[in-house]
């Protein structure tokens, strides 16, 4: 008996959060101190279970370090060194300007009117004059206003065209074309004396060329040539006065 007993309260032991929830809703009416009990009693299954600490921990390199580093310094000594000493060798040897009496005919330049030495060498050599500037914004002025005109155009187009119910089309203005006809005559006319003139040429120069005008031409070599008279018919470049018999 003593043993089923203990058998039989083992295996009630595993309702007891149950049936405590129960009797501590059922007997009480706050929800707040039911919840905390039931939490408390109650078992979770976790999804993710952190073991142990992170071993490995993001960060940069050695190399990244040293690589800004000397940069950091190259940087440094290239550029703020050189800007420091030079600011102050000027502002030790030179200084500031002061105001002094200017003959009447003297115009003095715009950057004169800056009293430090660097300013004025920065405003003469690195920035626009106030008359470049000037002109740039009249410049840009102008672009816009010509900008609203065009705007302003094409809204009198688009208003125009509802008004009167049309469209923008192109048209040319009709001309007479005998003056261009007589020329494109004239130009081919040119062309057709040119072709048959080489085409006479080549013919020519053929015949003489060919076997069965060498008698003849040996002829006209002996009595023409000889006589140191050229006619007009064969007076070519590929005529030679001597050399073939």
């Amino acid at each position: 008996m003593l043993r089923g007993a203990g058998v039989v309260r083992s295996r009630f032991v595993a309702f007891t959060p149950f049936l405590r929830s129960c009797s501590v809703n059922f007997f009480k009416s706050d929800g707040e101190h039911a919840k905390r009990l039931w939490l408390k009693t109650h078992i979770f299954t976790l999804s993710c279970r952190n073991s142990s600490n992170r071993t490995m921990h993001v960060r940069q390199s050695k190399f990244v370090n040293e690589k800004f580093c000397d940069e950091l310094h190259f940087f440094f000594m290239c550029g703020a060194v050189p800007c420091v000493l030079v600011a102050f060798l000027v502002n030790t040897l030179l200084g500031q300007a002061e105001l002094v009496e200017t003959p009447e005919d003297y115009e003095p330049h715009y950057w004169e009117y800056y009293k430090h030495p660097i300013t004025r060498f920065i405003s003469r050599h690195m920035m626009w004059s106030p008359q470049q500037v000037y002109e740039n914004n009249l410049a840009y002025q102008k672009r816009a206003m010509e900008s609203l005109e065009l705007v302003a155009e094409e809204k009198w187009f688009q208003e125009s065209e509802l008004a009167h119910r049309d469209y923008r089309g192109w048209q040319f203005i009709p001309v007479n074309p005998a003056g261009v006809l007589r020329k494109g005559r004239l130009v081919f006319a040119i062309v057709c004396l040119l072709l048959s003139f080489l085409l006479a040429k080549a013919c020519v120069s053929w015949a003489l060329l060919s076997p069965r005008c060498i008698g003849t031409y040996s002829l006209l070599h002996i009595h023409v040539f000889q006589r140191n008279v050229v006619p007009i018919f064969f007076s070519f470049p590929f005529i030679q006065s001597s050399g073939v018999c």
